[in-house]
């Protein structure tokens, strides 16, 4: 799963960047996603730039996991 944590700030920084918001907000965020297993037990925690889709966040995470592990 992926949320995002918004910033009263005004300007972004190397992590925190305007992204898409599903409120609609225009404040510097960051992603973090959260892998778990199929029960729901968290294994990892993973923290991405706030304009980073989830689309280029999932696949890389899953394939890090997975060499790391086997």
């Amino acid at each position: 799963d992926v949320t995002t944590l918004y910033f009263e700030a005004e300007h972004e920084d190397e992590l925190r960047k305007v992204g898409m918001s599903k409120e609609h907000r225009v404040d510097p965020q960051v992603q973090v996603g959260l892998l778990v297993d199929p029960g729901g037990f968290p294994l990892e925690v993973h923290l991405f730039e706030g304009n980073k889709g989830e689309t280029k966040t999932l696949i890389p995470v899953i394939e890090q996991f997975k060499t790391r592990h086997g």
